[in-house]
């Protein structure tokens, strides 16, 4: 690689994405971003490339950063490089950090919940909770209007 500079971000998607380029090529570009720190392109590049050895760096840099995003994409590139021991270990690390959020992703092996979607769904106040729907105060259930109810309000309104 002749080149030592950063890539414009088009030239980076070429690059990156290209099936023309290497998996060797890519590997180099992944370790220049990563010598200025630029983990995120790193990791895009290594993930292309299938590197092995540099994903496997940067899952334990992962697990020591308690880094959920960077290990879960690892694993869900190459499976076979993340274990549950990696999700109790960064666990543990993002406890030790504070990182409750990505303590708790730990906790569920990298499976991301949804909390708030599921308190929505579970709150919706158009079901109840056998799951049939809510009526409304007019004693009739939401999804049954239809165009003459629909009219006669419009009118009524007019």
């Amino acid at each position: 690689m002749a080149q030592k500079r950063l890539l414009k971000p088009m030239e980076k998607r070429k690059v990156l994405y290209s099936p023309e380029i290497p998996a060797d090529e890519k590997t180099e570009w992944g370790r220049l971003y990563l010598s200025q720190d630029l983990v995120s392109d790193a990791l895009a590049f290594f993930i292309e490339a299938k590197s092995k050895v540099d994903l496997e760096k940067l899952r334990d840099r992962a697990v020591s950063e308690a880094d959920a995003f960077m290990l879960r994409a690892i694993g869900n590139a190459m499976p076979e490089l993340v274990t549950p021991a990696h999700w109790e270990a960064l666990g543990q690390s993002a406890a030790a950090k504070g990182k409750t959020a990505a303590a708790e992703q730990a906790a569920r092996g990298g499976l991301v919940e949804m909390p708030v979607v599921d308190a929505i769904i579970k709150d919706d106040p158009t079901k109840h909770e056998d799951g049939q729907p809510a009526e409304d105060a007019d004693g009739k259930d939401d999804d049954d209007t239809d165009e003459t109810t629909l009219a006669g309000k419009a009118v009524q309104g007019a």
